[in-house]
């Protein structure tokens, strides 16, 4: 093999290094900024907390603690938004409910399941991310 020939194996290898960097870098972009749910703006969530509605941060205690939340939201596990919302005496099955988490999935879980017991206006506003600048 020539020199020419090994320059080239070398350049080969450092692109291809270079293009899977770039692909775990564009994964990592869309998990952090992707996720379900219906992004809408702050004002829109914050008009739905002041007329009443309530916003949900479904996600475990130490999540809440440690990440960033929607401003006025209230740490409900998944697994308790039920009981919260049937134990909250301001809260009816036509109340505003937002719930997000930390990529929708939870959040799309715990909207099911209020939806299954009859709650009628919830909505999977998606993930705690997409809120960050909103105070």
């Amino acid at each position: 093999m020539s020199d020419w020939d090994k320059v080239m194996q070398a350049y080969y290898k450092q692109t291809a290094r270079n293009m899977a960097r770039n692909e775990a870098r564009k994964a990592s972009i869309k998990q952090h900024f992707s996720g379900l749910g219906d992004r809408m703006t702050c004002e829109e969530v914050q008009e739905i907390f002041f007329a009443g509605g309530y916003i949900l941060d479904v996600r475990n205690p130490v999540d809440y603690m440690v990440g960033g939340r929607v401003h006025n939201a209230v740490n409900v596990p998944s697994g308790k938004a039920i009981n919260w919302c049937n134990e909250h005496e301001k809260i009816n099955l036509n109340t505003p409910i937002l719930v997000y988490s930390n990529t929708g999935n939870s959040a799309q879980q715990a909207l099911q399941m209020l939806v299954d017991n009859k709650y009628t206006n919830v909505t999977n506003i998606g993930t705690h991310k997409w809120y960050s600048l909103c105070s």
